[in-house]
């Protein structure tokens, strides 16, 4: 199957901005994730689910430090 390479190009910008979309719900989820952590309403581990995405708090945002 022969593609253009306009409709290639076409394709790679879509999944570009998929992937972007997706990058800045991940970003705000941490960033709520991380508020909710500030005021002691946070994540049981130092690992904690965000999306799809695993995300471990750097050093000094856990519980356990």
């Amino acid at each position: 199957m022969k593609h253009s390479a306009a409709s290639i190009t076409d394709a790679a910008r879509s999944v570009s901005r998929h992937a972007a979309a997706l990058a800045e719900v991940q970003l705000v989820s941490l960033a709520e994730a991380t508020a909710l952590g500030e005021r002691g309403l946070g994540h049981p581990s130092p690992a904690f689910e965000t999306g799809s995405a695993r995300v471990t708090p750097c050093h000094g945002h856990g519980p356990s430090d």
